[in-house]
Formats: structure tokens, C-alpha cells, sequence
């Protein structure tokens, strides 16, 4: 007995329920890579005794997880903490750990605003912004790649062109906005 064709992706209950599944799994991804960055920076300004007044770890609204106080120099700490996970997930090809890594690139822009409005020494908070934005345009082009395999995995494929670099920009931006508010 042959089977009638189904659509592609099976039911609209399946389709549903996989994209239920995928939004789970998302916000999982996202809040992990964000604790396993705070944690990695709390450890490390704990092993390099930068400051006086060591970071500890905060959980705030929908298990969200970040280093507390978040001075300048803690910043540039968690600024070189997420470009090194980010670089090491974007090696991988696979798009979870992609989605993983274009987190860890949000939180380096996120965590270079907040190190240059964050209370201290000016030319700790310059380096701050120097540091931040010099690794966010050395990641960009892998990053970049990393994002057209995530839409094209979701369906939404990238078209090619300037407009469409500049289109993407804007969602990343997004993102970054997005990881700033919540």
C-alpha cells in the first residue's frame, strides 16, 4: 500500500509542533551560551585578579545569567571571553552550534556598550570600545556566514548583493539590540 505524499515537513500539527521545538531549543541555546560566557568571565577576572571587587554571577529575569558588577574591565574580560567562544563555534559547520555563535558575537557588542557606559576610567572604557569593535569586525565575515546558514536552515534564504549585506547587518543589529534589552 503506498502512502499518500504528505507536504514538506510532514502535518501542520508536526510543523507546529517542530517549530515549538525549535523555539525551546533556541532559547536554551541562547541563555546557555550567555551563562557559559558569564561564567567564563567571573572565572577569569577571578584567576587574573584584576580587581578589588571580584564578579560574581547574577541571574536575573528568565534565568538570565551575567557578571555582576559589570565594570569596564570586567568588560573587556567578557568582550575577549565571548570573541574566543565565538571564534571557536564558528569553526564548527553545524547550525546549532552557528546560532550559538552569533549569540557569543552579540555579546560582544553587548558587553562593549555596557563596558564603555559602565562607571570607571575613561581609558579603560576607550579600550573597551577599541577592543570590542576591532574583534567584532575581524569575526564579522565568519559570522556573517554563520547567519545565511541560519536563515537558510529556517527556510529564509539570503539573497547575494550589497543590499541584501546591508539587510543582514540590520537583523544582526537587531539581535544585538534585542540581547541589549532583555
Amino acid at each position: 500500500m503506498t502512502r499518500p505524499l504528505v507536504g514538506h515537513g510532514g502535518t501542520p500539527a508536526r510543523r507546529r509542533l517542530r517549530r515549538l521545538l525549535l523555539v525551546v531549543a533556541a532559547v536554551a541555546v541562547l541563555r546557555g551560551v550567555q551563562a557559559g560566557v558569564a561564567a567564563l568571565t567571573v572565572l577569569t577576572a577571578a584567576a587574573l585578579r584584576l580587581e578589588q571587587q571580584l564578579p560574581h554571577l547574577h541571574v536575573t529575569r528568565l534565568a538570565e545569567t551575567g557578571p555582576e558588577p559589570l565594570t569596564p574591565l570586567t568588560a573587556l574580560v567578557m568582550v575577549a571571553v565571548s570573541a574566543a567562544v565565538s571564534a571557536l563555534l564558528l569553526r564548527a559547520r553545524r547550525t546549532v552550534t552557528a546560532f550559538a555563535a552569533v549569540k557569543a558575537f552579540a555579546l560582544i557588542a553587548a558587553s562593549t556598550i555596557a563596558g564603555v557606559v559602565a562607571a570607571g576610567p575613561v581609558g579603560l572604557r576607550l579600550a573597551v570600545a577599541g577592543c570590542g569593535a576591532s574583534l567584532a569586525v575581524l569575526l564579522w565575515p565568519a559570522v556573517r556566514r554563520a547567519a545565511v546558514t541560519l536563515l537558510t536552515a529556517v527556510g529564509l534564504p539570503h539573497a547575494t548583493g550589497r543590499t541584501a549585506d546591508v539587510a543582514l547587518a540590520v537583523k544582526i543589529g537587531l539581535l544585538v539590540a534585542v540581547v541589549l534589552v532583555s
